[in-house]
C-alpha cells in the first residue's frame, strides 16, 4: 500500500521516528497497538512496547503478566526477561514477574541480576511454593557466585522448613523443600544430596506431586554421577532425562 514505510537500516527509521512530534508518536503507537489486539495479541513484546509509546502505562503490567511465561516456556528467554522487567518497571511487587525474570536473568547468565530479583521474590512471596522455589534460586546463584557461606544459610533454612513442614503434616511443601536442599548439595558435590532427593522423591510421590517427584529424580541422578558406578549413574539420568521430558 501506498501509505507504508519501509526502512533498510535501523538508525533510519530510529531517526525518523524521533523528529516527530511527541503527539505524532503517542498517536502512531496508539494506532499501533490497537492493530495488534485485533491482529496479533499473542504478541506480548510488541503490545507492551507500543503501550509504554502510547502512554497506556497501567496496562504493561497485565501484558507482562500474560506474556511473559509463555515466552520462557517456549525458549524465548531474553524477550521472557525483557518484558518481565517492563511489568516490574510498573509494578515491582508482582511475585510472578519476579519468579519469570529470576529464571530469565539465570538462563541467560545474568547471574547478578537473577539474584537480584530472586530476593525480591523472596521477601515477597505469600504461598509456601514460592517462597521454597525462590529461596531455592537464591542458593543456587549464590553457590555460581562463589559465595559457599551464603549459600550453606540458604540450605540449612530450607532443611528447617522441611522439617517444620513434616511436623505440620503438610507432606507437598515438606517434599518441595526436601528437593530444593537436595538440589543445592547436589551442586556442592555433597553426596548427603542422594538421601535429600530419595526422601523428597518418595513424599512426593505420596502427595501427587509429580513435578517435584521427578524434580527430586534428577537431582538424585546427577548426584550419583561423581561417586557411583559409572552404567548406574548412566542409568539413573537416562530415567530421569525420560520422566522430564514427559
Amino acid at each position: 500500500r501506498e501509505d507504508r514505510l519501509w526502512f533498510g537500516h535501523a538508525l533510519v527509521a530510529d531517526t525518523v521516528l524521533h523528529q516527530l512530534l511527541g503527539r505524532e508518536r503517542r498517536r502512531i503507537h496508539e494506532r499501533c497497538f490497537d492493530a495488534l489486539q485485533r491482529l496479533a495479541p499473542d504478541d506480548h513484546a510488541g503490545l507492551a512496547r507500543h503501550a509504554w509509546g502510547a502512554g497506556r502505562f497501567d496496562e504493561i503490567v497485565g501484558i507482562a503478566q500474560r506474556g511473559a511465561r509463555r515466552y520462557l516456556d517456549r525458549g524465548q528467554t531474553f524477550q521472557a526477561l525483557r518484558l518481565a522487567c517492563d511489568g516490574l518497571s510498573e509494578d515491582g511487587d508482582q511475585v510472578e514477574l519476579l519468579a519469570v525474570a529470576t529464571e530469565a536473568a539465570w538462563r541467560l547468565d545474568f547471574v547478578s541480576e537473577a539474584l537480584e530479583h530472586a530476593r525480591r521474590w523472596r521477601a515477597l512471596a505469600v504461598t509456601d511454593r514460592d517462597r521454597i522455589d525462590a529461596q531455592r534460586f537464591v542458593g543456587r546463584l549464590l553457590l555460581e557466585l562463589d559465595d559457599r557461606v551464603g549459600a550453606e544459610a540458604e540450605i540449612e533454612e530450607l532443611a528447617l522448613a522441611a522439617a517444620r513442614y513434616e511436623l505440620e503434616g503438610r507432606m507437598a511443601e515438606q517434599a518441595r523443600a526436601e528437593a530444593a536442599v537436595a538440589q543445592l548439595l547436589m551442586l556442592r558435590h555433597d553426596p548427603v544430596a542422594v538421601d535429600w532427593a530419595e526422601r523428597a522423591i518418595d513424599h512426593a510421590r505420596r502427595s501427587g506431586d509429580v513435578a517435584v517427584e521427578v524434580q527430586a529424580e534428577v537431582e538424585r541422578a546427577s548426584a550419583l554421577v561423581p561417586g557411583s558406578p559409572r552404567l548406574e549413574a548412566l542409568a539413573a539420568l537416562r530415567e530421569a532425562a525420560l520422566r522430564a521430558r514427559e
